[in-house]
């Protein structure tokens, strides 16, 4: 968990203002992917991250002889 706000503030979205900002300055600096940060699926409070996709998850940690494998993630 990254970022935080005051409940009161819920309705205005901070967290999905937030992720939409990171979009526009990957797609200005020319990033093709962009991490999100740890994400529960369950987790209510992290729900805003599950409107967001194509999702992927890596599968693996590998070492640095190694590509990282990412696994589509269900939009469900």
């Amino acid at each position: 968990v990254y970022f935080y706000h005051d409940p009161e503030w819920r309705s205005r979205s901070p967290g999905t203002f937030t992720i939409q900002k990171e979009i526009e300055y990957a797609q200005q600096t020319g990033r093709r992917h962009l991490y999100l940060g740890y994400w529960i699926k369950e987790c209510q409070s992290m729900a805003y991250k599950g409107r967001f996709g194509p999702r992927e998850v890596l599968e693996f940690y590998p070492n640095e002889q190694e590509d990282p494998v990412w696994v589509p993630v269900d939009s469900d």
